[in-house]
């Protein structure tokens, strides 16, 4: 078991990665001409097209902007005039900058490599559905929803009491 969630966790540790970019390039070139394009949109709800829309509307940056948004929190009745960021790559990367983007990315590998380097195969999946379910949810840098984030700083059970020794 340990070998083979040792060789899934390998690949699996480049997830954060392979999600955030693949999402935010998606969403970058998106198109109305291309139907797989355009069914991957509907299955997300219409994710894509409003972050394609804020990537057309705001540049990249490398400290971030202010982006208005305007939801349907707390609220039951339709707004025509929705636009809100409901992905946490395109939101990081465009309100948060390229350089906090590039740091959660690279905190999220660091966490994967040390849960696959001491065999903790539940936080590594953890971590993989969290990064997955970030395509569709803005929480992914807030701490009251995503605890995970506490990994980085955190040992092990047993690696303490191999420090202890």
């Amino acid at each position: 078991f340990q070998k083979k969630m040792g060789i899934i966790s390998e690949l699996f540790q480049w997830i954060p990665i392979g999600c955030a970019a693949g999402f935010v390039v998606v969403t970058y070139f998106y198109t109305l001409e291309e139907e797989w394009l355009l069914k991957l949109n509907n299955l997300l709800s219409g994710r894509i097209e409003i972050s394609k829309t804020a990537f057309d509307m705001y540049d990249i940056k490398l400290f971030g902007q202010f982006i208005p948004e305007i939801g349907n929190g707390y609220t039951v009745e339709f707004r025509p005039n929705y636009f809100f960021l409901d992905d946490s790559y395109v939101r990081i990367l465009l309100e948060y900058g390229v350089i906090l983007f590039v740091v959660v990315l690279m905190m999220f590998t660091v966490i994967m490599r040390q849960a696959k380097n001491r065999n903790d195969f539940l936080l590594v999946i953890c971590v993989v559905c969290l990064v997955v379910q970030s395509i569709m949810e803005h929480h992914l840098i807030n701490v009251a929803y995503n605890s995970i984030m506490l990994a980085l700083f955190a040992k092990s059970n047993a690696i303490m009491q191999i420090d202890r020794r």
